[in-house]
C-alpha cells in the first residue's frame, strides 16, 4: 500500500477568519528541483502554515517557512513509487508525498508547466488539483517549448524517431483492446510518459509504475537496446493489465507471483490478439519464462521466498507467467473464455468459476490443480509441472 505522508502541522481552523481556509500547494520546476509553495487559503493566515511540514522526509530542504525544495532523481530512496524525477524533458511527481497531511485541512495542488499530464487529458500553463483526488496519483508536466505530448502520452525527444513511431502506433492499439475488447474501462483515465533517463544511481535497465500514469523508462542507457521500441511496448501492455485487477488482490499471500504473472499472461494475449506479436513470438516469450524461472527453482516453496524476502526481482514475472500457463493449458479452456474468466477473478470475485477449484486463478486454499500445487510447491514439484506445461498447447492456440 502506498505511504500517504502524515504530518503535524498548525490547523488553519485554529486561526481567525480561517475555518474553512485551503491550503495551496504549488510546484514548479527550479533548475533540478521541485519548488514547493505553501500558500494559506486566506493570506491574512500566516500563523496556519506548518511549522516543518516536509521535516522528516529525506530530500527535502527548507528555504524558508512558505518555501521548500525537492531534489529531482530519488531513485535510491526506498519509497514504494518514484518520488520525484526527471524524465526526458519533464518532472515525473508522485503527489502523495507532497501532500502536508490530514491535519492541515483542505488542500489543493497547482502544478505549474507549459505542458501538464494528468489523468488522460493533458493540460497548458497551470492546473487545479483537489488534494482529495491525489493519492495513489502522479503528475507530470515539462518546460519544453514543443513537446511530444498528447492527451494519450509524452514520448522524451532522445527516444530514436523510428521507434517512437512504431510506440505511437502500438500504444493505442494495446489500450483499445484492453477497453473495449476486454472492457477495461479505467485505461480511459490513463496516460503513458515514455523517457530515457540520465541520473546519478547504479540502476541500468527498464523501470516503470502503473498509476494513473503509466511511466515507462530506461534508466541510464549504454547503449540503448535496438529493441526497445519491442520492449516498451510489451511493458505499456502489462502495466495497462494491473488496471484490471482490484487492489486487494495485492494482500495475497501469492499477492506478487499472482499480480505480476497475470499482468504478464494478459500482455500476450493482448498482444497476439491485436496483431502486435505472432505465434511464434509469443510461443518464444513464454519458453524464455520458463527457463528464466527454472533457474530459480530450489527446494524453497514460492510461498516461503516471498516471506522470507528471497524471491528473485524477476521471479513473481516470470514464475507468475508460467502459473497462469499452468492453469490456462490444464482449463481446456479456448483463450478468450480463459481470458474472460481470469477479468473476473482478478476483480475479486471469487466465485468467478463453479470450476474455481480446478482453475486455482487465485491459489485458493482449496486448489485442486495438481500442476499449479506442483508448481509453487518448488523442487522436484516444480519439475513435472513444467514438463506438463510445454506438453501442451501455447497460450494463444484457437
Amino acid at each position: 500500500m502506498i505511504r500517504r505522508i502524515q504530518r503535524t502541522c498548525v490547523l488553519l481552523a485554529l486561526v481567525t477568519g480561517c475555518a474553512h481556509a485551503a491550503m495551496v500547494v504549488r510546484l514548479s520546476e527550479v533548475s533540478d528541483d521541485v519548488k514547493i509553495v505553501l500558500i494559506p487559503g486566506n493570506e491574512a493566515c500566516t500563523a496556519g502554515l506548518p511549522a516543518d511540514v516536509y521535516g522528516d522526509s529525506p530530500g527535502f530542504r527548507k528555504e524558508s517557512d512558505r518555501v521548500f525544495l525537492r531534489r529531482l532523481n530519488s531513485e535510491k530512496e526506498l519509497g514504494k513509487y518514484l518520488v520525484a524525477a526527471r524524465q526526458g524533458g519533464g518532472i515525473y511527481l508522485h503527489l502523495p508525498y507532497f501532500h502536508p497531511g490530514d491535519s492541515c485541512g483542505d488542500v489543493t495542488f497547482e502544478i505549474e508547466g507549459k505542458r501538464i499530464l494528468w489523468d488522460g487529458k493533458s493540460y497548458s500553463g497551470k492546473l487545479r488539483i483537489d488534494g482529495r483526488d491525489v493519492f495513489y496519483k502522479s503528475v507530470f508536466f515539462t518546460n519544453e517549448s514543443d513537446p511530444d505530448m498528447s492527451d494519450a502520452a509524452y514520448f522524451d525527444r532522445a527516444i530514436p524517431g523510428p521507434a517512437v513511431r512504431r510506440l505511437k502506433h502500438a500504444f493505442p492499439v494495446i489500450s483499445d483492446y484492453y477497453r473495449k475488447d476486454l472492457g477495461v474501462e479505467a485505461v480511459q483515465s490513463t496516460s503513458a510518459v515514455v523517457a530515457l533517463t540520465h541520473n546519478q544511481g547504479k540502476y541500468f535497465g527498464y523501470g516503470g509504475d502503473a498509476l494513473n500514469l503509466i511511466r515507462i523508462t530506461y534508466d541510464n542507457p549504454n547503449p540503448l537496446p535496438e529493441d526497445i521500441a519491442d520492449v516498451f511496448s510489451r511493458t505499456y501492455a502489462h502495466e495497462l493489465a494491473h488496471k484490471a485487477q482490484h487492489p486487494s488482490l495485492f494482500e495475497n499471500p501469492y499477492g506478487r507471483y499472482l499480480t505480476e504473472g497475470s499482468a504478464e499472461f494478459l500482455k500476450l494475449f493482448v498482444l497476439r490478439e491485436s496483431g502486435l506479436i505472432d505465434a511464434h513470438q509469443e510461443d518464444g516469450l513464454v519458453r524464455n519464462a520458463l527457463q528464466e524461472c527454472a533457474q530459480h527453482n530450489s527446494e524453497t516453496s514460492w510461498l516461503q521466498k516471498l516471506s522470507g524476502h528471497t524471491t528473485f526481482y524477476r521471479e513473481p514475472y516470470d514464475c507468475g507467467l508460467v502459473y497462469y500457463i499452468a492453469s490456462y493449458r490444464y482449463s481446456g479452456l479456448e483463450a478468450k473464455a480463459f481470458v474472460q474468466l481470469l477479468l473476473k477473478a482478478l476483480s475479486a470475485d471469487i466465485d468467478y468459476s463453479s470450476d474455481r477449484r480446478r482453475l486455482c486463478l487465485l491459489y485458493e486454499s482449496d486448489c485442486q490443480n495438481v500442476m499449479i500445487t506442483d508448481l509453487v510447491s518448488g523442487g522436484p514439484g516444480f519439475e513435472r509441472a513444467r514438463a506438463g506445461i510445454e506438453s501442451k498447447k501455447k497460450v494463444g492456440a484457437r
